[in-house]
């Protein structure tokens, strides 16, 4: 290499040469005598698609030889039993790319694996395997449980959705639920995509609620999503409400409604609220010195 300073530094992993570039210098190589080594990435693949698919779909990973040698190893690829996998480019010579295709016709259901093997003759890492996923998907929201938490007495509406899987692009599907005043959703779409729906706290006292939305396909599928709500009770001091009562300090409007839902629910927190509030804590007390 040279004696002089060096501006920018290559490798070429095919040939096994550092090259240098100087100054004014020229360019300047040198073999490095490196073991031939290969590398194959991204080392897994997953496929995904709708029960009944036939659409042929195309994968590939690269194929990187380095060290010496590398330009001129010839590299061969081969596959497992899966019917639903074939190679379509199993051999190459340096880096290269290995290619293969998947067609799901017929497969029923289910998650598949196989396994494609690629080696080169005296190579270090070789062979080198590539783990291919085929998931064939029936009709399904995911996920199909969704839960929240919210403060009673809050107002502040909270937007979710589910991925739908399943469905071919010309499919329509229509969405209903049980009736749940505070669940609104999407009401239909088509194809793949997602349900969209809000869910409105306002005007639920503490507790747990659920629904559930269902969703129809035009081909006679059908999926569910469980919607679960829980209002938990915000933390209300009773200093706090008293004082609020007392100059109209201290209590926030999410406090102010949680009181009034839990009190007399005329609309405002106010001494009624207040006095239900105080035989509350009395007997939660109570029981709580019961057990």
């Amino acid at each position: 290499m040279p004696n002089v300073a060096v501006f920018d530094l290559g490798y070429n992993a095919n040939t096994g040469t550092l090259i240098a570039a100087t100054h004014g210098r020229g360019m300047f190589s040198l073999d490095v005598n490196r073991l031939l080594t290969l590398v194959v990435s991204p080392g897994s693949g997953l496929v995904m698609v709708e029960d009944g698919a036939t659409t042929i779909v195309g994968d590939s990973a690269h194929v990187l030889v380095s060290g010496s040698g590398a330009g001129a190893a010839n590299w061969s690829a081969t596959s497992g039993s899966a019917s639903w996998l074939s190679l379509t480019t199993a051999a190459g010579t340096g880096t290269g790319v290995v290619s293969w295709e998947i067609d799901a016709t017929g497969v029923p259901i289910g998650t598949y694996i196989d396994t494609i093997t690629v080696t080169i003759a005296g190579a270090i890492d070789s062979p080198t395997r590539i783990i291919d996923s085929l998931q064939v998907a029936g009709f399904t929201a995911l996920p199909s449980i969704r839960t929240d938490t919210a403060l009673s007495g809050s107002n502040t509406v909270i937007a979710d959705s589910a991925q739908l899987i399943g469905l071919a692009d010309t499919t329509t599907w229509a969405a209903t639920h049980e009736g749940a005043t505070w669940l609104v959703t999407q009401s239909s779409g088509t194809g793949l995509g997602y349900n969209r729906w809000e869910v409105n706290p306002a005007g639920l006292v503490p507790g747990s609620y659920s629904d559930t939305i269902t969703i129809a396909t035009s081909e006679g599928d059908t999926a569910h999503i469980v919607i679960a709500l829980t209002m938990e009770a915000p933390n209300v001091a009773i200093d706090c409400a008293f004082d609020f009562l007392a100059r109209g300090q201290c209590l926030g409007d999410v406090e102010q409604r949680f009181l009034d839902l839990t009190g007399n629910d005329d609309g405002e927190f106010n001494l009624g609220d207040f006095v239900g509030y105080l035989q509350r804590l009395s007997q939660q007390s109570k029981q709580g010195n019961e057990r």
